[in-house]
């Protein structure tokens, strides 16, 4: 958005810009993602993700009344 709104480039070429960034990010976490799937199929994602959301949610309680 601000690329477009100041910048003598047209809206298209940054438009085209970013809509490449995004197709290659996402081709590069699929690639990964697929690479990492044959090492990561024993590991207890769903645990360690669940331990992180509550770590995480405690420590914003924790912030928020020592506020």
């Amino acid at each position: 958005l601000l690329f477009a709104a100041g910048s003598d480039q047209r809206p298209l070429f940054i438009f085209l810009a970013a809509a490449s960034a995004l197709v290659v990010s996402t081709g590069a976490a699929v690639l990964i993602g697929s690479q990492g799937q044959q090492w990561l199929e024993n590991f207890p994602m769903r645990a360690v993700a669940g331990a992180g959301f509550l770590v995480i949610g405690t420590w914003m309680m924790w912030d928020h009344f020592q506020a």
